[in-house]
């Protein structure tokens, strides 16, 4: 009877033992999904100069365009919903804001290196990062002056930019932009 008693206090709590792992199972597979959806989102509209359609389960956020957000949830309708939010930049511009600039060189797809850019490197544009037969970047390209650090890009003026640097590796939104 003492045994039957105590059997019956603790059946609560060794059933709740007993579901975690499954409750932990569950919330990693939907996380696992939801991360999916939104990297290979990320990866296959990075740098795009048209960002496609959000996959199901998914929301794109374009307010600070050409960074874009996507956020992917798995799970909604259950105890175990997760959610998950990317960014990545596009060539996209945010319709809302003002015309958009035009700069001498494109937007490089590979970045920029760590080395400064030598005056007579041209933003990096007289590298070998770029090509100028076809007007392409080839790969990532010494770092303009301004990009290097706030005050130096404080310091510039978009109008000088041969590259859009606005907004480029956590610096601010310009406010000659």
């Amino acid at each position: 009877m003492v045994g039957l008693s105590i059997m019956g206090a603790t059946a609560p709590s060794m059933m709740t033992m007993s579901i975690a792992p499954f409750e932990a199972q569950k919330r990693a597979q939907n996380f696992g999904v939801a991360e999916s959806k939104a990297v290979t989102f990320a990866a296959q509209n990075e740098g795009a100069d048209q960002v496609a359609n959000a996959p199901d389960g998914c929301t794109i956020n374009r307010e600070d365009a050409p960074a874009i957000e996507i956020s992917c949830t798995e799970g909604p309708d259950t105890k175990y919903v997760q959610s998950v939010t990317r960014t990545f930049l596009s060539n996209e511009s945010n319709s809302d804001s003002t015309p958009s600039r035009q700069f001498f060189y494109p937007q490089n797809p590979f970045g920029f290196t760590h080395n400064q850019c030598r005056g007579f490197e041209d933003w990096g544009g007289q590298t070998s990062a770029f090509n100028r037969d076809t007007w392409e970047w080839v790969a990532a390209s010494c770092e303009p002056s301004p990009a290097r650090g706030l005050a130096w890009y404080n310091d510039s003026h978009p109008d000088n930019w041969r590259i859009d640097i606005n907004n480029y590796n956590g610096l601010p939104h310009h406010e000659h932009y």
